[in-house]
């Protein structure tokens, strides 16, 4: 019985291990379908925004208050209309300045120029003046040493003899000293008698009278020294040559005197002129001020009929307020144009080697949809927001309309490539990872990984150009590399 019992045991787990074998090993069922042939015409979609062809900033032309303006985000300009008009009362104030500033610019420059001219023709006067006094001062005194030099001869021997005439007279002034000192000795010992109440001796007598005598003789003779050297000294030059010699005198006097004043002129003007580069600075400085002033008047011109509109479309950006003061060169506002209006659309890098210029387009906004082509492609990616690479792509809608509205989102289709009789792969079986594509098929009952390589692609299908052919069977169920190899079979298309 025991035996029977383990027999049984046995028998059921052969039973149980065959059944998870025919379980585990029965093949799985695909829905597939097969790769043909046809015709494809590739797209692109995306999302897009509504913006339009031409878009501009203005700027602030000039530095002034903002007088009138009341725009605002999202209102409607016509071409022409007037946007903003600036508070020109201090622009108007400085291009007067500016005037004024030239006008006294340019008559302090001619004044001083002029002035400077009139110094300069002073001193050209004052020069030739000095030439003439230093030539008639030197003739007048060679006339005067032509009379002197006549005389030289004589002044030399008249000055010997008066040089004679004084060493006498030197050496008689020295005998009357003596003289008078000896006779001061005498009178002294005649007085000192005459006290002492006795007779002065006659030698005493005599030698006082002897010495008297003696005195007034040498002052006789002085005199006579000093009348004949009076007589050299008059006798050197004659009444008419004396004359001759005090008129040229009198006349050297008077031209050095004037010759003095006329240097002293010369070297006056002299710094009171300008030279040629000192003229061209101040001609220079009336030309600034004559810039500056055409520089006011551009500016209060630049002002003078405010900002316009220069063509249809619609504010999409404000950074000012009315009475606000605005630098030259403050952004005032954004206008973007209604007249073209396009869709900007970033395309992915594995589409946008498909895109091209003229490329037929579909924009679709809200009920609306519009025909357009491709205007612009981008030469520098951007980063979205999940850190892709995308390139910008601008689609031109042909017939704008009131509806399409700047900043709306749209949908944008782009009609790329097409091919004729090509390999076509169902959209729902490819996939792609950092191999390339690739599809799962079902060969010989079991699940095969395929890479291929894609060609143009549409909303259905994928071309595919190398790697899969016509009429194998693709499936469109969900796979997984953990299935590749197992057992399956084909059912119906899911």
């Amino acid at each position: 019985m025991k035996r029977n019992n383990r027999l049984l045991l046995i028998l059921g787990a052969v039973c149980a291990a065959g059944a998870a074998l025919y379980f585990f090993s029965r093949p799985e069922t695909c829905s597939v379908v097969a790769a043909e042939k046809g015709d494809i015409t590739g797209v692109v979609k995306e999302s897009a925004t509504i913006c339009g062809q031409e878009s501009r900033k203005y700027y602030a032309l000039v530095s002034a208050p903002v007088e009138t303006f009341d725009l605002k985000e999202g209102d409607r300009v016509e071409e022409g209309d007037t946007l903003l008009m600036y508070d020109l009362s201090k622009l108007e104030y400085a291009s007067r300045e500016a005037t004024i500033n030239r006008e006294q610019s340019e008559a302090a420059c001619m004044g001083a120029i002029q002035k400077s001219d009139e110094n300069l023709k002073r001193y050209e006067e004052a020069r030739d003046q000095d030439v003439l006094y230093g030539v008639l001062y030197a003739n007048v005194r060679e006339n005067e040493q032509a009379v002197t030099e006549q005389q030289y001869a004589e002044d030399v021997n008249r000055q010997c003899a008066i040089d004679g005439i004084n060493k006498k007279i030197a050496r008689k002034n020295e005998e009357i000293l003596d003289k008078k000192q000896e006779l001061d000795k005498t009178l002294d010992k005649v007085a000192n008698y005459t006290a002492q109440e006795e007779e002065v001796p006659k030698r005493v007598k005599k030698k006082k009278k002897d010495l008297t005598n003696d005195l007034n003789d040498l002052n006789d003779e002085l005199l006579d020294l000093q009348t004949e050297a009076a007589g050299v000294y008059n006798t050197m030059l004659s009444p008419e040559e004396n004359a001759k010699l005090n008129d040229d005198a009198n006349a050297m006097e008077d031209i050095k005197r004037q010759w003095e004043e006329a240097i002293e002129r010369k070297q006056a003007y002299e710094a009171s002129f300008m030279n040629e580069e000192e003229k061209q600075s101040l001609k220079k400085q009336a030309e600034a001020a004559k810039e500056s002033e055409e520089e006011a008047q551009r500016e209060l011109e630049r002002g003078i009929g405010g900002v316009k509109a220069d063509f249809d479309g619609v504010v999409t950006q404000c950074n000012i307020k009315k009475d606000a003061f605005v630098q030259e060169g403050t952004e005032l506002f954004t206008i973007e144009s209604t007249d073209e209006i396009k869709a900007k659309v970033e395309i992915s890098r594995f589409d946008i080697g498909s895109i091209e210029y003229g490329q037929e387009a579909v924009v679709e906004v809200a009920d609306g949809s519009y025909k357009g082509y491709v205007t612009y492609i981008s030469s520098r990616a951007v980063t979205d927001d999940s850190d892709k690479s995308r390139i910008e792509v601008e689609v031109t809608v042909d017939e704008p309309d009131s509806h399409l509205i700047l900043g709306v989102d749209a949908d944008v289709t782009i009609y790329t490539q097409r091919a004729y009789d090509a390999v076509l792969l169902p959209a729902n079986a490819c996939y792609t990872d950092d191999g390339g594509s690739y599809c799962y098929l079902l060969k010989n009952g079991r699940i095969e990984k395929r890479y291929f390589e894609p060609g143009i692609v549409s909303a259905d299908h994928v071309e595919c150009t190398a790697g899969i052919e016509s009429g194998e069977q693709l499936i469109t169920d969900a796979v997984t590399d953990s299935m590749i190899g197992k057992r399956a079979k084909a059912g119906e298309e899911g």
